[in-house]
């Protein structure tokens, strides 16, 4: 008689699902859904995310409803990020191309 391990959730590899990163738009619909009354796991079924992602989607419902209704976000936007990173961007941006145009005016060909 051969002994062979038993397969247990514990030795069974899992496999781990890649991150998907959704669009404002679609957190949007996501929180239509919830405010319908559907339940987290249909709507997770619906969209490819997991009931742990949908519910981080309805504690981030403040957010994402002020973010949408804004006229200066992308609706195609997926991540929200806060607007001192943004002026940070524009003006590490300037700076770089004030130091490209400095370089180009400087050095001799």
């Amino acid at each position: 008689m051969s002994k062979r391990p038993a397969i247990t959730s514990l030795t069974t590899p899992k496999t781990k699902k890649s991150r998907q990163a959704i669009t404002l738009e679609q957190k949007n619909k996501v929180l239509e859904k919830l405010q319908r009354g559907i339940g987290a796991s249909s709507v997770g079924c619906q969209f490819g995310l997991s009931e742990s992602s949908v519910h981080t989607i309805k504690l981030n419902e403040k957010k994402i409803n002020a973010a949408y209704a804004s006229p200066d976000v992308a609706k195609g936007k997926f991540h929200l990020k806060s607007a001192m990173y943004g002026k940070m961007e524009d003006a590490l941006k300037l700076w770089v191309e004030d130091m490209q145009w400095c370089h180009r005016h400087t050095t001799r060909h």
